[in-house]
């Protein structure tokens, strides 16, 4: 007899192949949801001994969908309709950025859409009892979804004239921005695929309003109030998160990254308006560890970032080595630069507190 067909909605815990299997029953594609994301990343070429990256292959693939045969000596040929899932996870920024220094940037990382909570401790997170009306709308709604399935000749959905202006000005936003030198490149990766994104989560938002005016999604066009809904959504939620995700989170598992931050600290703590290779041997002890390269990498980082200025040609290593710091500095970081001084002396007391206490004193 044939084989039953494995319907499924969510996946958590899979090889690649076997998450074709079943994809070839599910067409319209899965969740595939990790409790801990790092575990996913790790899992990759888990049975091939780390020999290649054929698994991240076929995880780029996903990403845009379609049709592909996974050709296999016991499994025989499996031909999948439409190799695509949604990927859900979470885990603790330490082990992002513990992760990323092991990974081979290939644009993995930048397909995801990161979210990063607040602590629980803040005020206004506190729990709530559910809304009944709010669940039971949250409800139907998924299952109105649920319920679409393609029909013959009403697969198309369009956009509106007004909606494709707002595309048009958008796509031409994110060109300006993800060409941008002065960005992270992993953060130019990420806003480069958002041309891709922006229509996706159109078609969700279109579908959504669709199913609650019990409506075929192809009977309208999606609206300039959706795709502004859209736009919105992604440059007033998404880009945040994505700053603090490219230049916080990945950035700090970057050594040099970590210098030029100790680097800007002491500039300002110091007021300082211009320092020397000296100032940086005597005020930072990361600068004392780093290599050569390191050290013109960080100088170069604070001069594309226009915190240093000048024309010194003299080598980054070289005593009398320096340079200028630019004054806005000082002005768009004053309380930046208050907040460090306080810390450092706090730290200072701190210290002598506990040398006192270990001599007895």
């Amino acid at each position: 007899p044939d084989r039953p067909p494995q319907h499924r909605v969510i996946v958590s815990d899979v090889t690649t192949e076997k998450l074709g299997e079943l994809l070839v029953d599910n067409p319209r594609g899965m969740l595939y949801y990790v409790d801990e994301l790092t575990l996913w990343f790790g899992s990759h070429d888990a049975y091939s001994k780390g020999a290649g990256g054929r698994d991240r292959g076929y995880a780029l693939q996903a990403y845009d969908g379609g049709p592909t045969d996974m050709d296999r000596i016991g499994r025989g040929t499996v031909s999948i309709p439409n190799f695509s899932y949604s990927l859900m996870g979470t885990t603790q920024p330490d082990k992002i950025k513990a992760m990323l220094s092991k990974m081979t940037d290939d644009g993995l990382m930048q397909r995801f859409c990161t979210i990063e909570t607040p602590a629980r401790s803040r005020p206004g997170l506190e729990d709530r009892v559910p809304d009944p009306a709010t669940v039971a709308a949250y409800e139907d709604t998924i299952r109105g979804l649920w319920a679409l399935k393609p029909a013959q000749g009403r697969t198309v959905v369009t956009f509106s004239p007004e909606a494709d202006a707002i595309r048009r000005e958008f796509f031409g936003w994110v060109n300006r921005v993800a060409s941008t030198d002065g960005l992270p490149a992993m953060l130019r990766g990420h806003l480069s695929k958002w041309e891709g994104l922006w229509p996706r989560l159109c078609l969700v938002y279109h579908c959504y309003g669709a199913t609650g005016a019990s409506m075929w999604p192809t009977d309208v066009p999606i609206s300039a109030l959706t795709a502004g809904r859209v736009t919105s959504l992604m440059q007033r939620f998404l880009l945040p998160q994505a700053l603090r995700f490219y230049t916080e989170t990945v950035a700090a598992a970057d050594p040099v990254y970590l210098i030029a931050k100790k680097v800007a600290g002491m500039i300002l703590a110091n007021g300082s308006m211009r320092i020397t290779n000296r100032d940086l041997q005597r005020g930072v002890n990361a600068w004392r560890a780093a290599q050569d390269w390191q050290k013109t990498s960080v100088i170069g980082m604070l001069r594309e970032s226009g915190w240093l200025t000048g024309t010194d040609t003299r080598r980054t290593t070289g005593a009398d080595s320096g340079w200028s710091v630019s004054p806005k500095v000082h002005t768009l970081f004053a309380q930046r630069a208050a907040a460090e001084r306080l810390r450092r002396a706090e730290g200072v007391e701190t210290l002598r507190e506990l040398r006192d206490a270990a001599a007895g004193r």
